[in-house]
């Protein structure tokens, strides 16, 4: 009977250990399929921007910005897939598949943001590989808020103002 039992947890601890095995097999397949889907994908993002009367001009570009941790600055470097132009126009270019196109899905979005902080391009441009399409995509500055701030303030003080004025001569 012990043999039984030992023979029993040999073979559950192999068949674990074998499942185990497959599993790290299949990430690693599906994890080098999207990569080389990523990089096709890269690689007819030029025709795709040619399509769109854009012209590429840089692979893989290095952009920069600081960032201030409790006061203390600290580069961060970023690399974007492509600099593009089309007329005077600089646009830096971001290429992705699948669900990742969606400007609207977080990390996509934020990676934008990133980019629109390191480089200092007319437009940014994400490019749907699968769908051969392309976004222009701009984010608010902090200053655009601040005026807006600014507009809504004066213009409640400017009603405030006319209705005391109104009070005193009407």
């Amino acid at each position: 009977m012990t043999q039984l039992v030992s023979q029993s947890l040999l073979f559950a601890a192999a068949f674990l250990l074998l499942l185990a095995l497959t599993a790290s097999i299949y990430r690693r397949r599906r994890r080098l399929a999207r990569m080389l889907h990523g990089r096709q994908a890269e690689a007819r993002a030029p025709e795709i921007l040619r399509d769109h009367g854009y012209r590429a001009l840089i692979e893989q570009p290095d952009g920069q910005y600081t960032l201030s941790i409790d006061g203390q600055p600290q580069e961060i470097s970023v690399r974007a897939d492509l600099l593009a132009r089309r007329g005077r126009t600089l646009a830096l270019v971001e290429v992705k598949t699948g669900k990742a196109a969606r400007p609207t899905l977080a990390e996509t979005r934020r990676q934008l943001l990133e980019y629109a902080l390191a480089f200092d391009v007319d437009e940014l441009l994400l490019v749907d590989a699968d769908q051969q399409t392309l976004q222009r995509i701009s984010f608010p500055s902090p200053k655009h808020r601040a005026v807006g701030r600014l507009v809504v303030l004066g213009a409640v003080i400017g009603i405030a103002i006319g209705a005391v004025l109104r009070e005193l001569w009407g």
